[in-house]
């Protein structure tokens, strides 16, 4: 997806994980800014390894960035002027989960997700793997 712009979505509990408004704010902003470094490459089923920058309450050190799963159709994509901008989830993961990506495949993954109960999106659950 050379050339691509994204719009990012983190959904979070009400308690932000633990985590205060400022640390995932901060969090968001580097990697967003992270996304835009040259030779970056951040795309639906690409997974992102643990970083410093996430909240401290956070379990969940890695990011998995997927296509927006489960959501309306017209919330799929924003057009601004001649712009495109594809709606990506942003999927907080253990290391094992990330090391299990590098190793067996986003699919493989994504077969475990779609095996289990919990969401994806909570930052305290525990790992798939």
């Amino acid at each position: 997806m050379s050339g691509a712009r994204f719009e990012f979505l983190l959904v979070l509990p009400e308690d932000l994980g633990g985590a205060t408004f400022e640390e995932v704010a901060g969090f968001l902003m580097d990697f967003v800014a992270h996304s835009r470094r040259d030779g970056v490459r951040v795309e639906p089923g690409r997974a992102l390894p643990p970083s410093e920058r996430v909240p401290k309450a956070w379990p969940t050190r890695a990011l998995l960035v997927d296509e927006a799963v489960g959501e309306d159709e017209e919330f799929g994509g924003l057009h601004l002027g001649p712009q495109h901008l594809a709606l990506c989830w942003l999927v907080p993961l253990h290391e094992a989960e990330y090391a299990f990506i590098q190793k067996e495949g986003f699919d493989a993954f994504s077969e475990l997700l779609e095996a289990s109960d919990m969401s994806p999106a909570d930052v305290h659950r525990p790992s798939l793997v």
